[in-house]
């Protein structure tokens, strides 16, 4: 007996199907008229499916019907769909009655690792959020490969989204319409063609992850200025984009879940004071230059505000703690502090402490602090420039 689910399946397909067809696409009279008998042969749905599908027996009628009434791509797609909703809707919502609600997301193949599949549900807001920056960046979300390639990387490991045809014809289509047309526009392409609004969450983070994979982005720089602007918004729904791995010395990033940690901060500047003019404050100021949210006392203190607990509220609320040591920084008690509340958030969360030495060595760290020794620690006197490149790939992947 045919499920409610299978039907939903066979009439979206029909109606890609026609969509495809009345827009150029490559599609069999045979396709056409063996989902035609299956659907009118089902008596719940037959009088609910659209005139044209059940006057028209095959492509020939149909094309004759369609062309003179509707002369554009544009109103021929709108048409469809304005034609096969109510259809859909119907079965769409006896499906989630009578389905399992979690049974989908283990049928499609995905390469998101296993800790990252859970309760958490990214939210219509921040799907949008998302695909507003994605469009918002002025750059193909495809990056450097054509769009049929990137549809056929998307398709094989992350599914095939709202897509219910076959690969080679679906390149066919994207061909016709954003290389030989360009009547699909990227807009288009995410939230009509590629249903990220209504896609699994891990078919919306597979794809994610293929956008910023090394073989779509080359530069390193615009891989980490993707995932930390994706990372800012997915946060707040217990997932994000973290490097697990390198290609060719390139991150490669995976969809994990995490706890739901609403920072207001990305990086909490330890320093002493005698520090500020000679290096700190223009660390901040080129941190902010880059659009890195900074805790810094200058800029976050206001007049009256406790310093007691605006510190303890920026340490607990900012993802990483830049810690600038120096002779200065050793001989204070509130930098220190600060420092092991660092330290105990580096234990046993992950890395949180991000070292810069100024104007110390190694034997000034080690007689100070075995423990902050071993870090890898930035020098002041690479610059400013690769300092704040440094914490940027850390800020990108973690």
């Amino acid at each position: 007996m045919t499920t409610r689910k299978e039907l939903s399946e066979k009439v979206e397909t029909l109606q890609n199907l026609l969509v495809s067809y009345s827009t150029g696409g490559q599609v069999t009279d045979a396709e056409y008229k063996q989902l035609r008998t299956d659907l009118l042969a089902n008596p719940t749905i037959r009088d609910r499916l659209p005139d044209c599908v059940r006057t028209c027996r095959d492509l020939r009628q149909f094309w004759q019907f369609i062309q003179p009434k509707f002369p554009t791509y544009r109103e021929r797609r709108t048409y469809l769909w304005a034609e096969f909703n109510p259809i859909l809707d119907m079965l769409e919502s006896e499906s989630r009655i009578t389905a399992p609600s979690d049974d989908r997301v283990t049928e499609i193949p995905t390469t998101i690792e296993s800790d990252a599949v859970h309760v958490a549900h990214i939210t219509e807001v921040s799907r949008r959020d998302i695909l507003d920056y994605i469009l918002s960046r002025g750059k193909p979300f495809t990056g450097r490969l054509e769009t049929t390639e990137f549809l056929e990387l998307v398709w094989k490991e992350c599914g095939i989204f709202g897509m219910h045809y076959e690969l080679e014809r679906a390149k066919q289509d994207l061909w016709q319409h954003t290389i030989n047309n360009y009547d699909w526009d990227d807009k288009y392409l995410l939230y009509q063609y590629f249903c990220l609004l209504e896609c699994e969450d891990a078919q919306f983070l597979c794809f994610l992850e293929k956008c910023v994979h090394p073989v779509v982005l080359s530069k390193i720089s615009d891989i980490q200025e993707f995932t930390k602007e994706v990372n800012n918004i997915l946060k707040y729904d217990g997932y994000i984009l973290e490097s697990r791995k390198k290609i060719s010395g390139k991150p490669v990033y995976k969809a994990v879940k995490c706890q739901k940690y609403e920072y207001d901060w990305d990086v909490f500047i330890c320093h002493a004071s005698e520090d500020k003019e000679r290096f700190v404050e223009a660390l901040a100021s080129k941190l902010r230059g880059v659009q890195v949210s900074v805790w810094y006392d200058d800029f976050s203190l206001r007049l009256g505000d406790r310093l007691k607990d605006k510190i303890e509220e920026g340490l607990a609320r900012s993802r990483f703690g830049i810690v600038v040591l120096s002779k200065y920084f050793f001989v204070k008690k509130w930098p220190q502090d600060e420092l092991n509340v660092l330290v105990q958030r580096d234990s046993f969360n992950r890395k949180v402490i991000l070292p810069i030495w100024l104007a110390v060595d190694y034997n000034d760290v080690f007689t100070q602090s075995p423990l902050l020794a071993g870090h890898v620690a930035a020098r002041a006197e690479e610059g400013l420039d690769t300092i704040v490149e440094k914490i940027l790939t850390e800020i990108g992947s973690g």
